[in-house]
């Protein structure tokens, strides 16, 4: 059975794949282990506990800084852009955990929203992604 340590590994890979406009890499934290001063853009995702082979609900948060001046969400969805590419409708995504198994992504619910703006920080963009995960072993 594979550890929390591959399963940290596995969901870290996954999450770590996108890249912004310019093919630069995007980083990705666990909820609430972003850097304070984390630069923009990026992502924060948790998964919720439970038994190795039970279905769990994973949200992530794509996080990005738009000027208020420019009327499109480019970075935003491009990321977003990528993530339903990887997870398609219907199929999904495998993501090998260790050599015990493997994490299969699903689209949940609406899966990718446009969150309402910071009231504090009209430029900063947020998109919420919604998945089901099943873990299996094999």
């Amino acid at each position: 059975m594979a550890n929390m340590n591959d399963l940290q590994v596995a969901l870290d890979g996954f999450w770590n794949q996108f890249t912004n406009v310019r093919g630069e890499s995007i980083p990705a934290f666990r909820e609430g282990y972003a850097p304070t001063q984390q630069a923009f853009p990026y992502i924060t995702y948790e998964f919720g506990r439970g038994a190795w082979q039970s279905e769990r609900i994973v949200n992530a948060n794509i996080w990005t800084r738009q000027p208020a001046n420019i009327g499109f969400l480019g970075t935003a969805n491009h990321i977003a852009n990528q993530i339903e590419e990887v997870i398609q409708e219907g199929l999904g995504a495998k993501i090998n955990v260790g050599e015990s198994g493997f994490l299969w992504f699903k689209r949940n619910g609406a899966f990718i929203q446009l969150m309402p703006p910071d009231p504090d920080d009209q430029a900063i963009v947020r998109y919420l992604v919604t998945l089901t995960v099943q873990s299996i072993i094999v």
